[in-house]
């Protein structure tokens, strides 16, 4: 009943704006329809937008906002521990928050919403707080070894490909996907980021978009067995990381470090144009210099609306 109340209070403030929002925690033939009228999200295609609708272990949240009878966006939210994302979040690159116009409609749903990464500029995102990071990535032609020299890496990386000598580099193998999937999560279940929700996602979009050459996947494998993998997008040339997960047990040198090295040198042997590391990790400063700035959006319920939620309690008898 809490939840029923916030809505009706969320979409009185849309409307005196002129906006009119519609959630509901299933998809519905009023996603279907907003969703054919607008097109999926820029880097989705239609099937993954209802893959990713669909429900997993985490609450998710299906918004369409409309202006004059008209959707402008339509997206689904995954729920995180004090906030909602976008459902793509950690599974593509980029914002891909929704369909349709995100200017003002985010804005309008009137929920704590983060987004994580987003490519675009900050304007596009009016009403928001825009946090800046700082992303770490260079060109592929052949010279890292050089800037890890200049940032002290390459001491690192030496060592360490003397200590896992025995651990070979696989690319584009489906098991490493799906090793570093499920360790991937279980790395992460405690951390407070509260980032594995994701997981699930992953699993229903990943594997096509593998098969489809749209993700770049490095395992490292010992006696047969996986000991660390990534999961990067490939787009216009240039690899993104997404993921990487590794044996927390192992002992004999930097797994993360020789999966870094060998994503370099694959990618390159591969013919691929840039590599993109990413941010808010300072281990990536050590093998990529600053390529980029990029921002987290954020969208903290108003106020009023929140002290409205939490008379809401009372009202309903909770």
């Amino acid at each position: 009943m809490r939840e029923r109340a916030i809505d009706v209070l969320v979409r009185g403030r849309a409307r005196t704006s002129g906006y009119d929002v519609d959630t509901s925690p299933v998809w519905t033939a009023v996603h279907d329809d907003a969703l054919a009228r607008l097109g999926p999200p820029p880097g989705l295609s239609t099937a993954e937008v209802a893959e990713l609708a669909r429900p997993t272990d985490r609450p998710k949240l299906h918004v369409v906002v409309s202006r004059r009878g008209e959707p402008v966006l339509v997206s689904t939210l995954r729920r995180r521990q004090q906030h909602w994302e976008p459902v793509a979040a950690t599974v593509v690159i980029g914002g891909n928050v929704s369909s349709g116009a995100h200017d003002h409609g985010l804005d309008m749903i009137g929920h704590d919403i983060v987004v994580p990464e987003t490519f675009e500029s900050p304007a596009r995102y009016p009403g928001s707080t825009a946090i800046p990071f700082a992303v770490h990535g260079m060109a592929l032609d052949g010279r890292h070894e050089h800037y890890w020299r200049s940032s002290k890496a390459w001491k690192d990386v030496r060592a360490t490909r003397g200590r896992t000598a025995e651990v070979e580099a696989v690319v584009g193998d489906v098991g490493a996907l799906t090793w570093a999937i499920d360790n991937w999560r279980s790395n992460w279940s405690e951390h407070q980021s509260d980032e594995t929700g994701a997981a699930a996602d992953m699993e229903r979009v990943w594997p096509g978009r593998l098969a489809a050459g749209r993700l770049f996947v490095v395992g490292l494998r010992h006696r047969g067995d996986y000991v660390a993998a990534n999961v990067n997008e490939v787009a216009s040339g240039v690899v993104y990381g997404l993921i990487t997960a590794r044996d927390v047990s192992w002992s004999r040198g930097s797994l993360g470090t020789r999966l870094i090295d060998e994503t370099f040198r694959l990618a390159t042997e591969s013919g691929l144009e840039r590599i993109d590391l990413g941010g808010y990790s300072d281990y990536k400063r050590r093998f990529a210099p600053v390529c980029d700035v990029r921002h987290t959006i954020r969208y903290d319920r108003p106020r009023p609306l929140a002290r409205l939620a939490a008379r809401s309690r009372t009202i309903v008898g909770r």
